[in-house]
């Protein structure tokens, strides 16, 4: 299996990088030739969101970030997606690749989509979406 990685740089260059060399550098040997390690770099971001968030309540405007799954049809998972205390204009931001293509770095997006927090809603496929 592989995992494709952002490199950052004038040309965002796409690089393959599979996950036995992810499992075999474990993000301290930067074996991908990355500055960082895009997994750790993810993992601290969510560490610190959920630092932020007092109890089980968040609140923020959603980008167009909403996902129906498909396991357990006909009553299936409804995720949103919704970066904490973003209200507004700002949350589309947290979800818009072409607005990032050559705007923000890899960092930058790594942060943005890290940051976002998913819940689900299950939801029978005949009803109307839960408001």
């Amino acid at each position: 299996m592989s995992t494709v990685v952002l490199v950052e740089g004038c040309a965002m260059l796409a690089q393959r990088v599979t996950a036995a060399l992810c499992a075999r550098c474990k993000g301290r040997k930067l074996l991908c030739g990355l500055p960082r390690c895009p997994l750790l770099q993810r993992f601290y971001t969510q560490i610190q969101v959920l630092r932020t968030i007092d109890g089980k309540l968040v609140e923020g405007s959603t980008p167009p970030t909403i996902i129906v799954g498909e396991r357990g049809y006909p009553r299936v998972p409804l995720l949103i997606a919704v970066p904490p205390s973003v209200w507004g204009e700002e949350a589309k931001t947290y979800d818009d690749p072409i607005g990032w293509w050559g705007q923000k770095s890899l960092d930058d997006i790594l942060k943005l989509r890290s940051s976002m927090v998913t819940g689900f809603v299950p939801v029978h496929v005949s009803s109307d979406i839960p408001k």
